[in-house]
């Protein structure tokens, strides 16, 4: 099939391409006639994610992040939030809407928060922290009095689920708490009665009074048996001596061995020497005397050291089962802390009125409606008529052949040739409807009515 004759049946089947575009297009009316307008409103807000918490400083992970965000988009969807929003609008004290909507206060809420939840949509905005809540209404007005609604309902509800999720937590920290310290105390008592019962004390850098003092006097006796014998000690009369031994030295060499002065040093050294020597004699003694007490003193300790280590290594076993029992002490004692550090912690979080989330200016309802879009709707029945009148007119064309032109008879009748093509009954030929493409659509030889071949 050539363009022209593709032409010539869309010309010949116009009427019926135009009642399927008329069709579409009164079908496209009456949708919009019908369906009531429905305007979207969007509000936004920011989710702090990078925000610390205000109580313990802790920072979201980056593998936190996406689970959260999924977490807060259906969030806004959920049953809570819509029927905060239905209690807001004060739907339920509307007596006309509570029986439009099962004549009980309850039952119309459920229904009337699922309305919300089927027209309510949330999404994250592309490379941002911004959750935009989407609300569909008939209602311009009433789809943003709805959307701000909904996004106070849903700040109300996170705020209201992480202080009642931290109250409850710090509730479950502190029965730990008070049940670790019941068990401290047990485990206290029963220390104690093991340390009076044996005899034993238990410090607080885990060792026992005479674990320590085995140590103590360990130390003593190395001392003791490390002690080295007393140096001489030099007194004052010996350096003199030694003094007035240079001075006599020289005035020998100088005024020779009978010089008067030279004889006053002699006498002056004689006496100074007598007492250096009973200076170096009461030193000796002393120095002895020193010596003998530290040999006594080391045998003490030695006594003493062999005595405590006995002593210890018999209670070796009430040892060990009282440092077991300090361990548990110090065991329950860190729970305790920790249960009751972290019940503290918690308590402040659910007195914190921080939702972590930032409400951006208020609900946005657009002028024109989301649907119908009236342009959108008719160009598509308009396309839709088009390709419809054009499928049934080839397709009734092919159920119905027609010859109009010659090239039509040459396609049914093959290898018979066309000799003549008579013209209009008054020699002058019909021009087409749409004259202007007369000389594109038909050849010359035929603009006529019929085509007749021998």
């Amino acid at each position: 099939m050539s363009l022209i004759q593709f032409f010539r049946i869309l010309i010949a089947r116009r009427w019926m391409i135009a009642t399927a575009i008329a069709a579409s297009l009164a079908g496209a009316f009456l949708i919009i006639a019908i369906f009531p307008p429905r305007y979207a409103a969007t509000a936004r807000v920011m989710l702090e994610l990078l925000k610390p918490d205000p109580v313990t400083g802790a920072v979201m992970g980056n593998g936190t992040v996406r689970a959260y965000v999924q977490t807060q988009t259906e969030l806004v969807k959920d049953f809570n939030v819509a029927g905060r929003v239905v209690d807001q609008l004060g739907w339920t004290k509307d007596p006309a809407l509570v029986e439009r909507f099962g004549g009980d206060p309850a039952v119309a809420r459920h229904r009337l928060a699922q309305i919300i939840i089927k027209n309510t949509d949330a999404e994250v905005l592309a490379q941002s922290n911004i959750l935009e809540i989407k609300y569909t209404s008939t209602s311009a007005d009433s789809a943003k009095a709805i959307a701000d609604a909904i996004r106070r309902s849903y700040i109300d509800a996170n705020l209201a689920f992480k202080q009642n999720s931290a109250r409850e937590n710090a509730a479950w920290f502190d029965g730990e708490a008070e049940k670790a310290r019941r068990q401290l105390a047990i485990a206290e008592e029963t220390k104690s009665t093991f340390e009076r019962e044996h005899g034993l004390i238990m410090q607080a850098d885990k060792t026992d009074v005479d674990s320590a003092r085995l140590a103590a006097l360990s130390g003593q006796a190395q001392v003791g048996t490390a002690i080295a014998p007393a140096a001489p000690v030099s007194s004052s009369a010996a350096a003199e001596v030694a003094k007035l031994d240079a001075q006599i030295a020289t005035l020998r060499k100088t005024l020779g061995d009978n010089n008067p002065s030279l004889r006053m040093l002699e006498q002056q050294r004689s006496a100074m020497a007598t007492q250096a020597a009973q200076d170096r004699t009461a030193a000796g003694a002393a120095n002895a005397a020193a010596q003998r007490v530290a040999n006594e003193n080391s045998v003490v300790a030695q006594r003493a050291l062999q005595s405590q280590k006995a002593k210890v290594l018999a209670n070796r076993d009430n040892l060990t089962k009282l440092t077991q029992l300090q361990d548990d002490v110090d065991l329950l004692r860190d729970r305790y802390n920790k249960a009751s550090a972290r019940a503290g912690e918690l308590r402040m979080q659910g007195n914190v009125a921080d939702s972590g989330i930032t409400p951006l200016g208020s609900a946005v309802a657009p002028e024109s409606p989301e649907f119908p879009n009236i342009p959108l709707i008719l160009g598509a029945a308009l396309g839709f008529g088009l390709f419809l009148g054009v499928f049934v007119a080839l397709l009734v064309e092919l159920l119905n052949r027609r010859v109009r032109l010659s090239r039509d008879l040459e396609d049914a009748v093959e290898g018979v040739p066309l000799l003549a093509v008579i013209g209009s009954s008054n020699g002058t030929p019909k021009r087409p409807w749409f004259g202007g493409l007369r000389s594109r659509l038909f050849p010359s030889n035929a603009d006529v009515d019929d085509a007749v071949a021998a």
